[in-house]
Order: structure tokens, then sequence, then C-alpha cells
């Protein structure tokens, strides 16, 4: 496709509100000041972005925003494009604003997004005026239709248009490794399989492969999902439940459960006063819970040095696949071996290095904020080990590590 083309795409069909224009990089800027004085002639106020103009100064003359009644948009132009994102503030989900939320589209309530409907009319009208290029996706009602288009749009299969029928390639397959389902069977396009959603509740519907692993699961004239050939399986006796009652750390009331002032103040002081070894055996022992319940691939031991500073080993450890039904094999270190903790612990990933940093902190400066309250919230609650949430919880109070907002609520 050349740079030279002049197109547009707007993603009403996946229920978005962006549009992006694509044009010769001399016409680019004038592009956008084109549809925005457009935008002013039909009543629109649009002015500098305020929040760019206010933190990034520089880079405020390519930002710009605006607003109709209780419609807003956001627009930039880059040396290659210009982005046009419309939302509103009156049903929203994210405590920043409606900007901020997906799904904008749906989330607009009626009258507003009817508004947004015709100012986008306008804009794609405007544009092709203007010899655009309308390269937006179409507006499909069916889920077959949908999946048909991602054939057409995937470089992975030679569907070049929507002619085809995906009866047409029913029984073909992808690779052994990634058309093996939960079962051990070979799935093949076509084939009515089935799933469990979140709640646990049993599901079928008819798989054609995406891509890797992924699988397209037409369930109903409307629905069709995205899943992994791991999650799907031929119904037996043994796993045909209506539904499975799945642990879960959404709404436990334990996840809420706040001490007294006096049980903070005394778990704190024993803290402080086992000093930095007594502090080491406890976090040990955390870590160890912590590799035993799958939290953490690698089992991690803090060590105190005879100068008094702290180190970190690996005993054991293993990537975890539980999630694939893979068993964890286990290799043990003798001697341990060391891990670098400063100034960030190292060979870890990001999550486990964000533990072992706060509780490395915990063993030096004592009880305190030192472990962010993030990691067990209801909102951590998915996932097969999720109804361990309450319980870490739990123990990093008792410990005095957890980012202690106990007290002030126990006090209110």
């Amino acid at each position: 496709m050349s740079s030279k083309e002049k197109r547009f795409h707007e993603t009403t069909a996946s229920h978005g509100t962006h549009i992006r224009i694509w044009s010769p990089e001399e016409d680019n800027h004038t592009a956008l000041q084109a549809v925005l004085d457009m935008l002013r002639s039909r009543g629109w106020t649009i002015q500098t972005d305020q929040e760019i103009l206010e933190r990034y100064p520089i880079l405020a003359d390519d930002y710009f925003e605006g607003q109709k009644g209780d419609l807003k948009f956001k627009a930039k132009q880059l040396p290659a494009c210009s982005n046009l994102e419309f939302y509103q503030d009156i049903n929203t989900k994210n405590r920043h604003g409606g900007r901020y939320d997906f799904d904008k589209l749906i989330m607009m309530p009626y009258l507003i997004r009817c508004q947004f409907l015709v100012e986008l009319k306008h804009i794609k009208n405007f544009l092709v005026g203007l010899g655009y290029t309308d390269q937006s996706d179409p507006i499909l009602k069916t889920a077959e239709g949908k999946i048909k288009l991602h054939f057409v749009k995937s470089c992975h299969h030679p569907q070049e248009s929507m002619s085809f029928n995906l009866k047409n390639i029913d029984g073909q397959t992808s690779d052994t490794y990634n058309s093996t389902g939960e079962d051990g069977k070979i799935i093949r396009n076509g084939d009515i399989k089935y799933f469990r959603d979140h709640k646990g509740r049993l599901m079928r519907g008819t798989v054609y492969h995406n891509i890797n692993n992924m699988w397209w699961v037409l369930i109903n004239k409307h629905y069709y999902r995205n899943m992994a050939d791991f999650e799907l399986f031929d119904l037996t006796p043994e796993n045909s439940a209506r539904k499975i009652v799945r642990h879960s750390g959404h709404h436990n009331p334990k996840s809420r459960w706040m001490p007294t002032v006096e049980e903070m103040q005394t778990w704190q002081k024993e803290a402080i006063t086992s000093g930095k070894a007594g502090r080491v055996k406890t976090i040990n022992e955390f870590l160890e819970y912590l590799y035993s319940i799958d939290w953490m691939t690698r089992c991690f031991q803090f060590v105190l040095k005879k100068n008094g500073r702290i180190g970190l080993v690996e005993t054991k450890g293993s990537p975890c696949l539980a999630f694939l039904g893979v068993p964890r094999k286990e290799r043990v270190f003798d001697p341990p071996r060391v891990i670098p903790i400063y100034p960030k612990p190292q060979q870890m990933s990001s999550t486990e290095s964000g533990w072992i940093e706060s509780l490395r902190d915990y063993i030096v400066h004592g009880p305190g904020p030192r472990v962010s309250t993030w990691f067990c919230t209801d909102s951590n609650g998915e996932g097969s080990t999720a109804h361990y949430w309450p319980g870490v919880r739990e123990k990093l109070i008792k410990m005095g590590a957890m980012a202690v907002t106990a007290i002030e609520k126990a006090t209110s």
C-alpha cells in the first residue's frame, strides 16, 4: 500500500469511536485542520488540548479537543497520520472518565451514540469528497460473518474475499502442536467442541482455526469467542457437569477483613523486636508458601550475611505450566544459586521482582507500607489459584508487611 495513498479507517465495527486518517506527508496536517474546520461549522467548540498544553506545551500545536453538547473528542496530528477519538463522560466505568473506557460506542447513552454516528457520517462524507478512500471494516451482524472477515484480513489464511463458505474448510486443521485439545484429541475446523466460561458453565460451539493455538468458537448466530486449544474438549460422562464451581478471589469477605489498631501494633512490634534475622525467617516461610501455591515459579530464600547485609538465593524451581496441565519438573540447586537483588532483583519476572523488592525492604527497614495492597484485592480474583488472595493478604498484614491503610480504616 502506497504511503502517499489518501485513506481513512474508523472503528465502529469493533464498537470503537476512533477514526484515523492517512495522507501524503505534506498534506497530513492540512487534512486534520480541514476536518476540524468542518466540525466547527457544525457547532463544535474546538481548542488546543488543555492537558497537553499544561504538561507538554512543546507538543500542544498538534493536539486538539472538542465538544458539542455531551459528545467530546480528542485529536492529534502525527507525521504519518491524524487521529480523532470520540467519547462521553455521562456513562463511564473508568474513574478517570469515558476517554479511558473500553467499548466507548456501547457505553454511550442512546442519544449521544446517535449524535456520534451523525457526526461520523459527516466526517466520512467530507473525507470522501476530498478524495480519501474509506478502508473501514464493514459492520457485520452475524458471528459467522465476523469470523469470515478475520479469515480475509489474516495473512495466515488464503481467503481474499467474503464470498467463501466456512463449511468449505471443515476438516482442515493446524499442526499438532497448535491443535491438541484439553483431552489430547486433534481439533479440526467445523468440529463441535465444549469449553467452560469464566464461571465454570459448560458451553459449546463450532471451531475454526485462528492463528497459532487460538481457535474461533462460533457459539450462536450473534456470539463467538477466541479460545486456546487447551480449553476445548469433547463431552464425556466425566466432564459433563453443567457447571463447575471454581474457587474465586472475588467478593470473599476475608479479603476485606480489617484488624484492630491494637492487633496491628502488636504484630508490628513483634516484627521490630525479632530483628533482621527474625524477619528473614518469617519472609522465607512466606516465600516457601508462595512457591507451594504456584504463585512463584521458583523458590527464593533470603540469607543474612556475616556483615549483616542480606542476600537472595534460589533453592529450587522451574517454570509453572499448571495452567496447561503440565506437571512441574522441579530443579533443586545445591548449593543454592545466588541472585542479585540490588539495585533491583534480577533474573526473574517483573511480578516476582516486585514481590522480592518489597519483601527485601521489609527485612531491611522493618514493618510499614512495604507490599502494595494491589497484590491482594478483589480485582485479582481470576485464575485457578485466585482463592489464595485473602489468605496471602492476611499473612502480609500479620507480618506487618502490607501497605498499612488498615489502621486508618479501623479508627475511622
